[in-house]
């Protein structure tokens, strides 16, 4: 975690681009989606994502090839964790104004990995607490400061918590339960 569950991800192209380039445009690929899932938390000793090129073809632009690999990597991921044992629902959680991009990555992370929130979301009930308490717990965990004024949580496109209150109201409630109800696997 993001260790995944014993993932071997192996990405083949024929463009000719230098080594160097290969490993420092998989690891950015991988920064950005499968170092930011996870399906059950656990590690795993076998974990692989490898880029291998047979340089074939003259390479496109640097940036291009970067940025499909990237779109190509979060794809995967997603497919990962959609595909993981047990999988009823995905989230795509998606943090704003954090300090920095690894506290934002913790906070996410202990959304997803919170029991209670894997239970509220697997019985697809729009629990708020259990996600204020999830991102309360990783705050006070690492020292981040953190206003609850300032924090505005939305779910299904709906405000659900917004200027230090809970927004949830007996219908929209419903409809998001309708929601989560509607987007299981």
């Amino acid at each position: 975690e993001p260790d995944l569950a014993t993932m071997l991800v192996y990405l083949l192209t024929d463009l000719s681009v230098p080594r160097e380039e290969l490993r420092a445009a998989l690891d950015e690929a991988v920064e950005g989606s499968f170092q930011c899932i996870t399906v059950d938390s656990d590690t795993s000793t076998s974990d692989t994502v490898a880029l291998v090129s047979s340089m074939r073809r003259p390479a496109p632009d640097p940036r291009a090839f970067r940025e499909a690999l990237s779109r190509l990597a979060r794809d995967l991921a997603e497919d990962v964790v959609r595909n993981g044992a047990g999988v009823h629902h995905v989230l795509h959680v998606v943090v704003r104004g954090a300090p920095d991009a690894r506290s934002a990555r913790e906070i996410g992370k202990a959304v997803v990995n919170s029991p209670l929130v894997q239970c509220a979301v697997n019985g697809n009930d729009p629990n708020v607490g259990r996600l204020l308490a999830a991102i309360g717990k990783q705050a006070g965990r690492t020292g981040m400061g953190l206003e609850p004024a300032a924090v505005r949580l939305r779910l299904g496109g709906e405000t659900i918590f917004e200027e230090g209150a809970m927004r949830l109201d007996p219908e929209m409630e419903r409809r998001l339960h309708r929601h989560m109800k509607e987007a299981e696997l």
